[in-house]
């Protein structure tokens, strides 16, 4: 059990937390982080997709980005000696043309089992994404399963909740904004919402850092509640593999990658 108690005071939305999808039409504008003094350094490219997916990755106005995924894949790239490049990319076309493009690596908060194989491979976990239930308080979190609750685009959630919890259909409500929903549940406008906890630890510490809220994990069924997330590959790239998870490994070593979750409120 997870309990956040903070004041209760006014909040406004921030671009970081703006859960709209911003399409990109061509890899057009880029930002190079140069992690080794060698000019001639390989070239870590990576693409993301132009959307905001807070923590893992934030599309900021300038079309750079930041978060959990590339502050991981920077301090690879400075362990491995390696530049690295970020790029925002479509969504549907972000896997089928990494050969074409010579890209070695896709980012943004990736679940392994749901990468298309025929196109890429993945590296080792940087970690595991479980769901959560968040409601105002206790009591609220609580009789959560007798109450309406309160589910998010793209999490695909419905059939755990239905299916393990025997939530009616009636009593679930889907939602395409995250930060909106997650204030109406901390002024009691809504009763509880499920996602993955990572994202909600990120807006109750951040964001929604002025309200009270409950948290509790929920059990994982057959991989529906947790999940490794990892980067993916392009699928022949064995080199740039092998780089990649020797320097995961040791930012896992060297404690690097615990205080990149710190940082993102983890």
């Amino acid at each position: 059990m997870i309990t956040l108690t903070v004041l209760l005071a006014a909040c406004s939305d921030k671009s970081s937390t703006n859960d709209t999808a911003i399409t990109a039409s061509k890899p057009d504008s880029s930002v190079t982080t140069s992690a080794s003094e060698n000019t001639n350094a390989p070239i870590l490219h990576v693409r993301i997709a132009a959307t905001d997916y807070a923590p893992f990755n934030i599309f900021n106005a300038d079309r750079t980005f930041s978060g959990i995924d590339t502050d991981i894949l920077e301090a690879i790239a400075k362990d491995q000696g390696l530049k690295l490049k970020v790029e925002p990319y479509i969504w549907e076309a972000i896997f089928t043309d990494m050969q074409k493009d010579k890209v070695n690596l896709v980012a943004g908060g990736l679940v392994a089992e749901d990468l298309p194989s025929e196109y890429v491979t993945h590296t080792q976990s940087y970690m595991v994404s479980k769901n959560c239930v968040v409601a105002a308080n206790q009591n609220n979190l609580s009789s959560w399963q007798s109450n309406p609750i309160v589910l998010f685009e793209n999490d695909e959630l419905g059939d755990y909740v239905t299916n393990v919890f025997k939530i009616p259909q009636k009593n679930i409500t889907v939602s395409a904004h995250r930060y909106d929903t997650l204030r109406q549940i901390a002024t009691n406008q809504a009763h509880a919402a499920i996602s993955d906890c990572t994202i909600l630890k990120y807006y109750v510490n951040d964001s929604l850092k002025d309200f009270t809220f409950a948290m509790e994990e929920l059990p994982p069924v057959e991989g529906a509640a947790s999940a490794d997330l990892v980067f993916a590959i392009r699928k022949d790239d064995t080199e740039m593999l092998q780089k990649v998870n020797s320097g995961l490994e040791n930012i896992k070593k060297n404690g690097q990658l615990d205080e990149i979750l710190k940082k993102w409120q983890q």
